[in-house]
């Protein structure tokens, strides 16, 4: 009689910690270039005859930065993040599209990666290292994955490069609907001056240099 009370506390205590878990909302976030319909359609066009599993139009993007097991309560510190993002226009010349064997995926490249681009992406890992927040430590390579779970395939110059100035970083959820790879934009900030319509944050470029101090602490 009492193993069974014992048995029957112990399982009730199990029930409850495994509800206290699935209750806690955890998720994967990245920052990332993304795209304006434009440089879509183009993208679109150039890899339409590859195959494997391509990626969709609406989900193309130049991936910056992600931090995998991110808890609800964090994303604060995220908008923080986006929000510090300070940089000056850019132009970026896709080039030729690359096979990468080792990961199984077909990406469109970069002949010679901007500092600027390289700038911001050292700054998205300093602000994540001051909030504890683990970056991926691999050097940094600019691409956009164009088709996944594709065979042999030789590196493929474009006709033309497809020039694409980028105006907005976004901090993008990954999802699955269907067993389709969806993102959900949680927010986007300008990058020089901004013509996208989803952006919903203040322009951080507006601020004076005692606010963007205030958006991720100094370590000095």
């Amino acid at each position: 009689m009492v193993y069974r009370r014992q048995f029957g506390l112990a399982c009730a205590a199990a029930s409850r910690k495994e509800s206290s878990l699935r209750n806690r909302s955890y998720t994967d976030v990245f920052f990332a270039l993304w795209p304006d319909d434009a440089t879509r359609s183009q993208i679109a066009q150039a890899i339409s005859t590859l195959g494997g599993r391509v990626t969709a139009t609406q989900n193309l993007h130049l991936s910056l930065g992600f931090v995998s097991h991110v808890s609800s309560t964090q994303m604060a510190d995220f908008m923080r993040i986006g929000a510090s993002l300070l940089q000056a226009p850019m132009e970026l010349q896709l080039t030729h599209i690359e096979y990468w064997r080792d990961v199984g995926i077909a990406a469109l490249v970069l002949r010679q990666t901007p500092e600027l681009l390289l700038h911001l992406v050292s700054q998205l890992r300093e602000a994540l290292g001051h909030y504890g927040l683990d970056a991926d430590p691999r050097p940094f390579r600019a691409h956009v994955v164009v088709s996944r779970h594709i065979s042999d395939f030789r590196t493929k110059p474009l006709t033309s490069p497809i020039v694409w100035r980028p105006d907005c970083v976004a901090l993008v959820e990954p999802q699955l609907a269907d067993r389709f790879r969806t993102y959900r934009v949680r927010e986007t900030w300008p990058v020089g001056t901004c013509s996208c319509s989803a952006a919903k944050g203040a322009c951080p470029h507006s601020l004076s240099a005692e606010e963007r101090s205030l958006l991720v602490p100094d370590q000095r």
